[in-house]
């Protein structure tokens, strides 16, 4: 199972902020998708 909130962190700090925008939303996208 992979844990958005561990797999964000350590990201921030090494990825491009353009990257971590586009993954939010992928992300919001399926906890949206899941609430369903």
């Amino acid at each position: 199972r992979v844990d958005f909130l561990k797999l964000k962190l350590p990201a921030a700090s090494s990825v491009d902020p353009r990257h971590i925008t586009q993954f939010n939303e992928v992300k919001d996208k399926l906890l949206s998708d899941l609430n369903y």
